[in-house]
């Protein structure tokens, strides 16, 4: 169980060099296309043409062409493909016990390029790097605040992605976590970074910090409501 750690983990230090290289990492998500794999949308939206070539992308998004609802199936076969791409010594995982997942329709963490604001993808890159490197207490208040208002993005997709990055320091606010805590009196409203290191330090008190494991119950909770009853939780 949580096989899927050490990869992401890895992957996650892999693509960061990746910043000033984006076509290389788009090239790759055609590379998997062509191979068969659905990894999302890759057409750009300009405003003036019917359809352009994306040009440009961030961390999240590119995480989130084997964190959507997907096949297990599809999701092995796309880590297959990235570990040898990227020469991971990582294991295939074999499980994705407790990793939330993008709503296929907006998977990107960015809008198109019509309404796309010049900061939108530094930003995510910088708030990536941030995350991989460093635990939530020594993130830029203003580049997390900054990400949120990007359209299309907001807390719970924003800090699912951050999750995936980095899930020994990071919690993830989707729908099933936030129903969990909410069972459990934590308050999960988060619109700044004060707020989310609050909402850390109170997951941490009543559920403990192995942030996997939590989301995970969340998971299971949400298919059987009567199942939270029956876990123990650190106090």
């Amino acid at each position: 169980m949580f096989s899927w750690i050490p990869i992401y983990r890895e992957l996650a230090q892999k693509i960061l060099p990746y910043r000033d290289r984006q076509s290389e990492l788009i090239g790759i998500i055609k590379e998997l296309e062509a191979k068969g794999f659905p990894i999302g949308s890759i057409v750009d939206d300009d405003g003036r043409a019917a359809k352009i070539p994306l040009s440009t992308i961030d961390p999240f998004t590119f995480y989130s062409c084997f964190n959507r609802k997907l096949t297990k199936e599809n999701r092995l076969g796309i880590l297959t493909y990235l570990k040898a791409k990227f020469d991971l010594q990582s294991e295939v995982p074999t499980d994705f016990s407790g990793v939330p997942v993008v709503d296929a329709r907006r998977a990107w963490f960015f809008p198109y390029a019509k309404i796309r604001k010049k900061d939108d993808i530094p930003s995510l890159w910088a708030l990536a790097e941030g995350v991989i490197g460093n635990p939530p207490e020594k993130l830029d208040p203003k580049l997390f605040e900054r990400c949120l208002q990007i359209e299309t993005v907001g807390t719970a997709k924003l800090t699912m992605g951050m999750f995936w990055l980095n899930p020994k320091f990071y919690i993830a606010c989707d729908a099933n976590n936030r129903k969990l805590f909410k069972e459990k009196g934590i308050d999960a409203e988060v619109e700044t970074l004060s707020t989310y290191l609050q909402l850390i330090k109170d997951v941490s008190l009543k559920l403990g910090t192995d942030y996997p494991q939590i989301s995970r119950m969340a998971v299971e909770t949400a298919v059987s409501p009567n199942k939270i009853s029956r876990v123990r939780y650190h106090a």
